[in-house]
């Protein structure tokens, strides 16, 4: 009997067939989303249909779409996602004003309970990693 071959790895977002035009495609996603059921739907630039928010966990995004003629009265949408870098850097920020400055009061609460054990507290700084 013969090995199954693997199956192919899929592409993360899929490739949608649509029997309409893109500006049929954006003119009903816009009804859509003034009905409230497509978050932050914006019409796209430079090679984007059209953007939309993607919510998520720790970060918010984007899904792109691009359009490509699949033949006559068919569009083809590929999607990608992108991170939203102005919520990401305000993380980082976050992240040092608030959480690094608790190290060294970390470390000399730790050292003045037990001070001969001083060299223990010399790694809390992974305790934060």
């Amino acid at each position: 009997m013969a090995a199954a071959s693997p199956s192919p790895v899929p592409e993360p977002l899929p490739v949608l067939g649509v029997e309409l035009s893109p500006p049929e495609i954006l003119t009903k996603l816009a009804e859509t989303a003034r009905r409230g059921r497509l978050a932050g739907f914006e019409k796209g630039e430079k090679g984007v249909l059209f953007k939309t928010c993607v919510f998520s966990t720790p970060f918010e995004g984007e899904l792109l779409a691009r359009a490509e003629s699949a033949g006559p009265g068919t569009t083809r949408l590929r999607f990608s996602t992108q991170m939203k870098k102005k919520l990401l850097a305000g993380f980082i920020v976050i992240l040092l004003v608030s959480i690094w400055p608790g190290l060294p009061v970390t470390e000399s609460l730790l050292a003045s309970i037990v001070p001969s054990w001083r060299w223990l507290w010399a790694t809390t700084i992974w305790w934060y990693l």
